[in-house]
């Protein structure tokens, strides 16, 4: 079969999240296992993006409406029509039958390529949260679907091609529930296919002296919903017993967060760091002591997935798919979110039984190399992609390597 990949932005532009290393890391594992694989990113006609040249699979470009690859885009949604017309264009240089794997909003428009095509239609949503007003039984009212058409653009058209899909596949049961209550998808249309952790780090394995030795590590965004200002609060009341902390990352938060570092008199514990690669990560989660992801919420986290694959301690909160990631005390350790004391305590217990903790890091290592990889993903996707061309009667001329 053929299968077209399609999400906003790259992992090479500007702006790059989760969604579009998805994509890149699923187009790999497509090619690797001998499918045909297309990949339609987006980006503003004059941005210059260098793309690896060793890529397996065939990059197309369709129009960014925006200057320049920004996640705050206010004509955003109108990259749907585009991106419609560059799969329209892929689809008809096929040669065996296709699917097509949309992201998210980008992908509004591809339902209407029908009945003029005949494709299979899957979309993978990774949003974490939907606006309150989608999760309500009631009808929306005319001025909320104006408002969320103003405001939350993304979740409406999100919620469009959930619709006409042949199936929702999100990352974790948290999110389908979400997307069953959200848009009324019935259950036999949702299916579950997990995130794989990012080949890079498959590279490093954990030192295990670092329980001892190493210092704790955050990385991530600055957001708000990531639960930075927790961890603060939580060595804060760890006292002199806090260890030393890196902070990696970026975003809007920082000079909160700075100062909420100097209200508490933690300076000396710790320390800021810019955004790194993720062989630079890879290497930062070898030395560290522990990983601490506190999030707010999350769907199913590429972070978390990404250090108890190099085998680092972890300890994240009980919030949306997290638990589907870490079986608590056996792979990793879960606090409720916003609880310091309780994240401290968590702290706490792997700094002060080294034993337990190179215990649980193996065990998360373990877990998530053997059943939470992109290859292992991308299996049980195909077998899902042979199903939809099955059901619309399409015969599936090739076959996996």
């Amino acid at each position: 079969m053929d299968i077209i990949l399609t999400v906003n932005y790259s992992p090479w532009s500007r702006y790059s999240g989760g969604g579009q290393r998805s994509t890149h890391n699923l187009g790999l594992s497509y090619s690797e296992r001998g499918h045909d694989v297309t990949v339609v990113y987006t980006k503003p006609p004059w941005e210059q993006i260098k793309v690896p040249a060793d890529l397996p699979y065939q990059v197309r470009w369709a129009t960014f409406f925006g200057l320049w690859s920004r996640r705050a885009a206010p004509l955003r949604p109108l990259n749907a029509y585009p991106v419609a017309r560059t799969v329209r264009d892929v689809i008809q240089e096929a040669d065996e039958p296709v699917v097509v794997q949309c992201n998210g909003e980008e992908g509004a428009r591809i339902p209407d390529l029908r009945p003029d095509l005949d494709f299979g239609l899957v979309a993978t949503p990774r949003y974490s949260e939907y606006p309150a007003a989608l999760m309500q039984k009631e009808p929306l009212s005319a001025w909320t679907r104006v408002r969320l058409f103003l405001t939350e653009h993304k979740y409406l058209a999100q919620g469009d091609i959930a619709r006409k899909a042949d199936r929702s596949v999100p990352p974790s049961a948290y999110a389908a529930r979400m997307l069953h209550d959200a848009y009324g998808i019935p259950d036999d249309r949702l299916d579950v296919v997990h995130n794989g952790v990012p080949r890079e780090f498959l590279e490093y394995d954990h030192d295990p002296a670092a329980v001892e030795e190493g210092p704790l590590v955050f990385f991530g965004r600055f957001a708000k919903h990531k639960g930075v200002d927790t961890l603060i609060e939580a060595l804060e009341h760890l006292g002199d017993d806090a260890p030393p902390t890196r902070i990696v990352g970026r975003g809007v938060l920082e000079d909160e967060l700075r100062t909420q570092i100097d209200r508490l008199h933690l300076n000396d514990r710790i320390s800021f760091h810019p955004w790194m690669t993720h062989h630079e990560l890879g290497e930062a989660l070898r030395e560290a002591r522990m990983a601490v992801l506190p999030s707010r919420e999350e769907n199913f986290s590429l972070a978390i997935l990404s250090a108890l694959a190099v085998g680092t301690p972890t300890i994240s909160t009980d919030v949306g798919g997290t638990p589907e990631i870490i079986d608590d005390g056996n792979t990793g350790l879960l606090v409720p979110a916003d609880d310091p004391p309780a994240l401290a305590d968590a702290i706490h217990r792997l700094q002060s039984n080294p034993d337990d903790a190179r215990r649980i890091g193996a065990s998360g290592q373990s877990h998530v190399r053997n059943h939470l990889t992109w290859a292992v993903a991308a299996e049980q996707f195909e077998t899902l992609f042979g199903d939809i061309l099955q059901e619309r009667g399409l015969s599936q001329a090739s076959q996996p390597l």
